[in-house]
C-alpha cells in the first residue's frame, strides 16, 4: 500500500500545484492575453485577432508543433493554448518525478524536486499567466529527452528528438546529451550499431530543423548568428551584469544558493556523470540565444534541481533533523516568494520589473536589490540555522557536522 501511495503522490501534487497556479494567476493583460511572442503563435494557430503576416515571422514561425496542437482543439485559440500549457506542465511535473526516481532519490526528495520546479515562476505560473508561449511544451520535451536518456531508450529518442526540434529549434542541441551517454556506455567503441544509433540521434532533430526552414515561408530576414553576436556584446557590458543577477534568481529561484552552500556532493555527481556536465554546458551556451535570460534558464532548471537535491541530501545527513526541517521550509518559502507565488501579479509593468530585467531596465533595480539581499541573507544564515554557528569550511563548502 505504501508503494502505491508513493506512486500516486506525484500525480496528486501535480494536480494540486497546477490547480493553485491556474486559479490564482490572471492572464497577462496585453495583446488580449497572448503576450508579445504569443501573437505570432496565435496567428499560426489560426486566430483572427492578429494579421496573417504574424504567422510568417522567423524564428517564431519555425516552432510549428505547439500552434498546430492548439489549432486542433475545439475552443477559442487562447483557451486552446491554456489547455495545452496545462497538460504540458502536468506532464513535466510527472516526468521530473520519474527522472529523480531514476537518479535514486527517495519519494520525499522527488516531491521536493517537484516543489522547486513548480516554485520557479517560468514553469507553472508563467503557463497560467502567458499560456500562448511555447516554453511550456519546450520544457516537457526537454524533460522527455532526459527521462528517455536515463531509461536508455535510445531508439524511442530518435522520433522524440525529431518532434522536439519542431517544437523549438534549440532542443536539437540536446541530442548530444543521449549521444554522449550512449558512447560512454559503449566505452567509445566504434562498432557500426553504436555509430548508427548516435548518428540517428543527432541527425533526426537536425533534419527536422532544416526541413522546417525549407518548407515554412517567412516574410523577414532572420540570422541566428547575429543574435548570438549581439548577446555576446551585451555580456561585455558591466551594466548588463545587474540584469543577469536578477535573471539568474528569477530564472532559478534560490537553488543557486543551495548549490553554493554545499557544493562537494553535486560536483562529485558531475564528475561521475560527464554527460550531465555536457548538459550544463549546452544550457549555458543557450543563454546567448535570446534576450530574456530568465526564461532561457529553463534549459538548466532540471539539472539545477538535480544538483540542488544532491546538496540537500548531504545537508540533511549533516544537520539535526528539526533544524533541517525549519531551514528547508524557509528555503521553499523564499523560493516561492522569488517565484512570485506569494505576491499579486500586479500590472504588466510590475511583472516586467520583477521578472524581465532586460526589458524593464532601471525599474528592475529595487527587485534586483531585494532578491540579492534575500540570497545573501539565506546563504549567510544557513550554517547558523543548521548547526547553531556561522562556520563554513573551504574543503566541503559547509561544515559537515557540529563540533
Amino acid at each position: 500500500m505504501r508503494a502505491v501511495i508513493g506512486k500516486l503522490l506525484p500525480a496528486f501534487l501535480a494536480v494540486a500545484l497546477l490547480g493553485l497556479a491556474f486559479l490564482t494567476t490572471p492572464l497577462i493583460e496585453i495583446n488580449q492575453g497572448f503576450d508579445a511572442d504569443g501573437r505570432m503563435y496565435g496567428a499560426m494557430a489560426g486566430s483572427d485577432q492578429f494579421p496573417a503576416s504574424f504567422a510568417r515571422q522567423a524564428p517564431w514561425s519555425y516552432r510549428i508543433l505547439t500552434p498546430y496542437l492548439a489549432s486542433l482543439l475545439p475552443w477559442s485559440t487562447l483557451q486552446n493554448f491554456r489547455v495545452v500549457a496545462y497538460a504540458s506542465e502536468a506532464l513535466s511535473l510527472l516526468l521530473l518525478s520519474q527522472i529523480l526516481r531514476k537518479l535514486g532519490f527517495s519519494t520525499g526528495f522527488c516531491l521536493l524536486g517537484m516543489l522547486f520546479y513548480a516554485g520557479d515562476f517560468w514553469t507553472l505560473k508563467f503557463a497560467a499567466y502567458s499560456p500562448a508561449y511555447v516554453d511550456h511544451q519546450t520544457g516537457t520535451f526537454l524533460l522527455s529527452i532526459v527521462y528517455l536518456t536515463l531509461a536508455r531508450q535510445y531508439l524511442a529518442l530518435v522520433p522524440v528528438l525529431a518532434l522536439a526540434a519542431l517544437q523549438k529549434e534549440s532542443l536539437a542541441v540536446f541530442a548530444l546529451f543521449p549521444a554522449f551517454q550512449l558512447l560512454r556506455e559503449r566505452q567509445f567503441r566504434g562498432d557500426a550499431r553504436t555509430l548508427s544509433l548516435v548518428a540517428a540521434l543527432v541527425a533526426a532533430p537536425l533534419a527536422s530543423a532544416v526541413l522546417v526552414r525549407v518548407l515554412v515561408p517567412v516574410d523577414n530576414a532572420y540570422d541566428a548568428g547575429s543574435v548570438v553576436l549581439h548577446e555576446l556584446s551585451r555580456w561585455m557590458n558591466p551594466r548588463f551584469w545587474v540584469g543577469i543577477a536578477q535573471a539568474t534568481l528569477t530564472g532559478l529561484g534560490v537553488l543557486p544558493v543551495v548549490l553554493l552552500v554545499r557544493y562537494r556532493e553535486w560536483l562529485r555527481f558531475l564528475r561521475a556523470n560527464p554527460e550531465w556536465t555536457l548538459y550544463l554546458a549546452i544550457s549555458l551556451i543557450l543563454l546567448f540565444g535570446g534576450t530574456d535570460k530568465s526564461r532561457l534558464y529553463g534549459y538548466a532548471l532540471p539539472l539545477v534541481i538535480v544538483l540542488g537535491l544532491h546538496a540537500l541530501a548531504s545537508l540533511q545527513a549533516a544537520a539535526e533533523p528539526r533544524r533541517f526541517a525549519v531551514w528547508l521550509c524557509a528555503v521553499l518559502l523564499v523560493h516561492a516568494f522569488v517565484g512570485d507565488w506569494l505576491t499579486p501579479m500586479g500590472s504588466y509593468d510590475d511583472y516586467l520589473a520583477r521578472m524581465v530585467p532586460e526589458v524593464a531596465g532601471a525599474r528592475s533595480i529595487p527587485f534586483v536589490i531585494r532578491n540579492c539581499v534575500i540570497a545573501v541573507g539565506l546563504f549567510a544564515l544557513t550554517p547558523w540555522v543548521l548547526l547553531g554557528e556561522w562556520r563554513f569550511e573551504r574543503a566541503s563548502g559547509f561544515a559537515a557536522s557540529p563540533p
